[in-house]
């Protein structure tokens, strides 16, 4: 008996190592994504912003693995918002995080706000939708995010050019 809470009790150790490594990776790449924005507001010549923009967008798609890998420890990203965000902000935040986000075209007008405590939630399975889409659509089609009225609310809609699914 005593060597199974003992098991438990490294176990939990590791896991509380790799949630404070995890916690630690964040911080280093909110650093890095505030230096990145910097050197891209400074940055005057066409080329070298490009570049900029791509390293910032590798590291904005780092940090959402880096918060899954928090979120699934049980823990809650650092990343948060306390005032509702326009939830277009919500959107474009979703599409930045996926690698093939020149091809997603979002509607212009969304008149909703989200509360701020599930905004980095909302971000995380837009941008996996948005994947989904992109993944399993022609390489050449768009991938269309938009927010539509529904009854008490708004629905996020993400419609792709993909084969759907088979009806059973």
């Amino acid at each position: 008996m005593a060597g199974r809470r003992d098991e438990h009790t490294v176990g939990a150790a590791t896991r509380e190592l790799f949630l404070r490594l995890t916690q630690r990776n964040q911080v280093l790449l909110r650093e890095q994504l505030n230096l990145l924005d910097l050197m891209e507001r400074r940055e005057h010549d066409a080329e070298e912003t490009a570049e900029l923009f791509q390293l910032d967008h590798l590291a904005t798609r780092l940090r959402r693995n880096v918060e899954k890998v928090v979120t699934l420890a049980g823990a809650r990203p650092s990343r948060r918002w306390r005032r509702p965000v326009p939830l277009l902000d919500v959107a474009r935040g979703a599409v930045a995080e996926v690698a093939d986000y020149q091809r997603v075209l979002v509607a212009p007008h969304w008149p909703w706000h989200l509360a701020g405590p599930a905004v980095t939630d909302v971000i995380h399975l837009l941008a996996e939708l948005v994947e989904n889409a992109l993944v399993f659509s022609p390489a050449q089609a768009t991938v269309r995010m938009a927010g539509e009225h529904r009854p008490g609310g708004c629905a996020i809609v993400v419609t792709d050019d993909g084969p759907g699914l088979a009806p059973a």
